[in-house]
Order: structure tokens, then C-alpha cells, then sequence
């Protein structure tokens, strides 16, 4: 969908925001739209090197033909830094005024210092299409090409042709202010201020790539679950932040915070759309990749191998001379956090046209390695309620808090809207397509790791490939949740990774960690953010949890199923 160019937009009614972003365009500014001359520039930017292996596929990315890889090393923080976020719509008057009279002084020291504009738009399909424009420090020339080779830039007369023929959307062009010299003593760890209505964002004092990628994809996603269904209330489009690809025939969904094995746990499919950012469409069903390429870690990744042959442009990673020059040193030894922009591999594909699975990537250690949830209130429950655990992309205060369990609804940190649109649209999308809904736990199993082998190599196969048995889970009514059948991958997998129901200790840890979750939607309740719809399913767990440990275990005791009595009635007919 097209938003609303600048010509036409009507500033009359433009917050200050916008405007003071406006203002950088009114001197001292150049636009190149041109990938090949930002590339050219960036290779005599400060602390960029290029490296010996040619980039695979320049000319799809408007790039010379003898274009390289490059690497770009800044300074701190080499993440993103929620704390620096500051939202217009929750700024009261005074701060408000405050916010804005910062970036009008940012934008004014933009128009003295002098800056590059260029732009591209993001949805690969044109019933999602919106419209970019990045204004940035003219200093970083190598900041505006990350840019337009993460979203798509307008290469060919063909891509503004695609953008002009796709469906028309009632909001801006999205537009962002970037200058990471920005300097103010009350902001030591930098200031981002995003305003979701004008679809303005300035990136103050924050040099990172992955502030400019996840600050527009916080407007890109507001703007698609805001975007209605005509004639409706309805929303028409389900922003996701995770990954979406094929194993065994079956579209799998996997949602989960940076880092937590999107693109690991997709690596192997047949084919993928996109492991971090995408939308699916209520009214075709389809799922609509917003972005080109990757933004990947390169933790898991080997010097030469495929993933570092699709780089692009490298950020904060060690450099080795090889016999043909200067390489990257892979697997996060500079620092914890080493990033790359990668050319999508060769088995991608824009969108599919249906979803069979969808995964809540967890690390819950109460949590079996997979778990069925046959009842969708519950599943939405549980993804606004995800559990998990941070990572290294976004600048922790320490490394303590990498391993704290949080909750994250739905794996979505860039949240610009009620938690309650996102609960309803998760709610119609499942009873439009009714997908198989499960819970992965990528953690560990009270002690017990869970590695990627077990998650990737056998259970995501099984289960697609329809081999996979459940049975209902006794501790929980109603069959709302379901494991699998015993033996399905083995007596260690039981050994390990069955939940003991007879041990006091394991279900005070299971319902402890069911109480944080009513906790938490309680609280998000009785600030308006969360409807009782969604909090109502988990307390029905607690209460059978309660009445299930209202039970003395006392031992020797034993209980039956209508299976059990089934058989013994059977054997009773055979001695007769």
C-alpha cells in the first residue's frame, strides 16, 4: 500500500515532531537514492574496512560490479537500548514539549553539520506497501546504505513502479532523523523518540544499525495493525515478529525475541520468507515479508561458510588477514553482539499464502521441549504472557540480566499499540485459519538443556511431517494441552524431558511460574492494556493446578483413565 508522499501530505496538521524532522530537509542536505554512490562514500568513512570477498549479487542491490563486503566497527552500544526509547503518545504536555524542543535542536544541528536523504519502502507484496524516508548524519554515509539494503530500495524504474501500483494506505511516508554524534548530559545513553501517529522517529546518539531497522519496523507494524478492513472495525493486517519458512510442506511460524532462535531453528527449512519481521493479511490470508535481506548474529557462524558468503556489510566483529586479504572473524569475539546484513539464501521466497503452524519460541524451564495447546484462548494467553529471556542484541545493563526470565507478549519489544489489538488479531487470525498451535522451550528442562539438534533436527521434523503423536497432559483440564506420546523420540527424551507430576517440587515451580503469568496479564488488565478474555484461560489452569495439588501424594497411590478401565474391562472379559 502507498502512504501519503511528502508533496501531498498536509502539514497543517503535522505534530512537532514531523515538522522539526522536516526541517533537516530544508538545507545543508543531499538526497542520493543511489546505493553505488552511498557505497562509494562509506568506503572513506571512519572505521569501515573493506573486505577481500565480493559482494554475490551487486547489481540486485544497486551496487558497483565490483563491489565488496565491507565492515563497519563503532562504538558503544553495539545493541539496541530500550531505555534511550521514549514514546510521544506517553509523554505528558510538559515532556512532550521537552522532547520536541530536543528535536528541533537536533534537527537544526543536522542542517548546520549537513546530512544525506534517501528512500525505499518495506512489504514485498502490494497489499502491503509502505513508504520510507531516512535523513542521517552526513558523516555516515555507510548508516543511509544499511538503509536501502535492508529495506528496498528503489534500484530499477521497476521497484517505484511496483511501490506507485500498490494498494493505497492513509498514513505518511514514514520518516526518520539519524545523527549518532548527537551529545546531551540528561542522555548519556542516547535518546529515540517515536511518534506512531506522524510516523516520525528521531535516533539520537546511538550509532547502532539495529535502532534505524527495529525504529522503523515499530511504524512499519503500527501502521499495518492500525490499517482497518473497510466498512469494519477489524484490523486488517497481524504484524509478527519472528520467523516464517517451510519444513516438510507445512508453513511454520516461529515467534521469538532476537536472538532466541528465529534464524537458527529456520535454517535448514526448504524454503523461508523472512526470520525476523512480517505481516499477515486477514483478508487473503497471505504472509507479506517486509524486508529484502537479513539482519543476522554471526554467533553461530564459520569464517568462509554460506551465511558469511551472503554478507553485505558487516558491524562490530573481529578482522583477520587471510591469503586474499582482510576478513571477518565470526562467532561474537569482539563483542557480544556482532551483526551482518546478508542477501536472503537462495530458497526464499516473498510470502505464502497460508500458515499450518505457529510456535511460541519460550524458555520456561517448567516447559517440556514442545507442547501442544489445543485451545486457542489459551495459546493467545501464553504468547501474551510469553516467557523467555534476553539477549545480547539488545545493550543489557549487565550480563546477569541476559539470564532473567522476563515476559514478553508475543516476542515484540517495539509494541506501538494496546496489547489488546495485538491479543484480538492473534484471537480472529486463529479462528480464521485455524493453524496447530504449539509452545517450543529452546532453554532448558529444570537443569536439562535443550539444544538446537533436539529442537531444529527432530522435533520441528516430526511434527511437521504429521509423525508426531500427543496425549492430553494430566495436570492441566479439559485436554487444553497435550505432550508427546511417550517414546516418540526415544527413552532419554522421557528420561529427560517428561514432566513428573508426582514430584511436589516440580509442580510448585510449574504453578509459580503460571502465577507470574496471571500476575502479569492482571496488571496489564487493570491498566486497560488486556481484556479478561485473555487472562480468563490461565486462571482456569491455576484453579485445576490447585485442585491437583490438593491431592496428599502419599505413596503407592495410583489413578486410572476411561483408557485404563477400558482395558481392564477387557481382561475381565477374557478370564470370564
Amino acid at each position: 500500500m502507498t502512504t501519503i508522499g511528502f508533496e501531498q501530505e498536509e502539514l497543517d496538521f503535522a505534530g512537532p515532531l514531523r515538522l522539526a524532522a522536516k526541517l533537516t530537509l530544508a538545507a545543508n542536505n543531499e538526497t542520493i537514492n543511489e546505493p553505488r554512490r552511498l557505497y562509494d562514500l562509506a568506503l572513506a568513512q571512519p572505521n569501515v574496512t573493506q573486505l577481500w570477498r565480493p559482494v554475490k549479487n551487486p547489481a540486485v542491490f544497486g551496487l558497483p560490479p565490483d563491489a565488496k563486503q565491507l565492515l563497519w566497527n563503532h562504538g558503544n552500544p553495539v545493541g539496541r537500548t530500550t531505555k534511550a526509547r521514549h514514546f510521544w503518545h506517553e509523554a505528558d504536555a510538559e515532556e512532550q514539549k521537552r522532547l520536541a524542543g530536543l528535536a528541533r535542536e537536533a534537527a537544526l544541528g543536522l542542517q548546520a553539520g549537513g546530512s544525506f536523504s534517501c528512500r525505499a519502502y518495506s512489504g514485498l507484496d502490494p497489499e502491503f506497501c509502505v513508504g520510507l524516508h531516512f535523513v542521517g548524519n552526513r558523516n555516515y554515509p555507510l548508516a543511509a546504505l544499511s538503509f536501502l539494503l535492508n529495506f528496498q530500495a528503489l534500484v530499477t524504474p521497476d521497484h517505484e513502479a511496483f511501490y506507485q501500483a500498490s494498494e493505497p494506505l492513509g498514513c505518511p511516508d514514514l520518516l526518520m532523523v539519524y545523527d549518532p554524534d548527537w551529545r546531551h548530559s540528561e542522555y548519556p545513553h542516547g535518546l529515540v523518540i517515536i511518534d506512531r501517529e506522524d510516523k516520525t522517529i528521531f535516533v539520537l546518539g546511538l550509532p547502532y544499525f539495529g535502532e534505524i531497522k527495529k525504529g522503523f519496523l515499530t511504524l512499519i507494524w503500527h501502521a499495518a495493525i492500525h490499517e482497518r478492513v473497510p466498512g469494519t472495525e477489524l484490523r486488517r493486517f497481524l504484524p509478527i515478529h519472528g520467523a516464517i519458512c517451510v519444513i516438510n510442506g507445512k508453513t511454520v511460524i516461529i515467534i521469538a525475541l532476537s536472538g532466541s532462535g528465529k534464524s537458527s531453528l529456520s535454517r535448514h527449512a526448504e524454503s523461508i520468507a523472512h526470520d525476523d519481521a512480517f505481516v499477515v493479511s486477514m483478508v487473503t490470508g497471505r504472509v507479506i515479508v517486509l524486508e529484502p535481506t537479513f539482519f543476522n548474529k554471526t554467533d553461530g557462524d564459520e569464517l568462509g561458510d554460506e551465511t558469511t558468503e551472503r554478507g553485505l556489510v558487516f558491524y562490530n566483529m573481529g578482522l583477520v588477514e587471510t591469503g586474499r586479504g582482510l576478513d571477518v572473524v565470526p562467532g561474537d569475539r569482539l563483542v557480544a553482539n556482532g551483526r551482518v546484513i546478508q542477501e536472503r539464501p537462495a530458497n526464499s521466497v516473498n510470502g505464502y499464502d497460508k500458515v499450518d503452524i505457529v510456535s511460541l519460541v519460550m524458555k520456561d524451564d517448567t516447559l517440556p521441549p514442545v507442547s501442544l495447546i489445543n485451545d486457542p484462548a489459551l495459546f493467545v494467553a501464553f504468547g501474551a504472557s510469553l516467557m523467555t529471556k534476553r539477549s545480547l542484541a539488545e545493550s543489557l545493563k549487565n550480563l546477569a540480566d541476559q539470564f532473567k526470565l522476563v515476559i514478553e507478549p508475543f516476542a515484540q519489544p517495539f509494541r506501538a499499540w494496546r496489547l489488546n489489538t495485538e491479543c484480538r488479531m492473534f484471537q480472529l487470525f486463529l479462528e480464521l485459519f485455524r493453524p496447530q498451535t504449539v509452545i517450543l522451550n529452546t532453554g532448558d528442562f529444570l537443569g536439562e538443556d535443550i539444544s538446537l539438534t533436539l529442537s531444529r533436527d527432530r522435533i520441528l521434523p516430526t511434527l511437521t511431517g504429521g509423525e508426531l503423536e500427543f496425549t492430553p497432559w494430566r495436570i492441566i483440564p479439559g485436554k487444553m494441552v497435550s505432550l508427546p506420546r511417550k517414546g516418540s523420540f526415544g527413552g532419554g527424551y522421557d528420561r529427560r524431558f517428561v514432566p513428573k507430576i508426582s514430584d511436589p517440587a516440580y509442580v510448585d515451580r510449574f504453578v509459580s511460574r503460571m502465577q507470574s503469568r496471571i500476575d502479569f496479564l492482571t496488571a496489564a488488565r487493570k491498566q486497560q492494556e488486556i481484556h479478561a478474555d485473555f487472562v480468563d484461560p490461565l486462571l482456569r489452569v491455576r484453579i485445576a493446578l490447585d485442585e491437583f495439588l490438593q491431592r496428599d501424594p502419599i505413596a503407592g497411590d495410583f489413578s486410572w483413565t476411561d483408557a485404563d478401565l477400558a482395558r481392564l474391562h477387557e481382561h475381565r472379559t477374557n478370564r470370564a
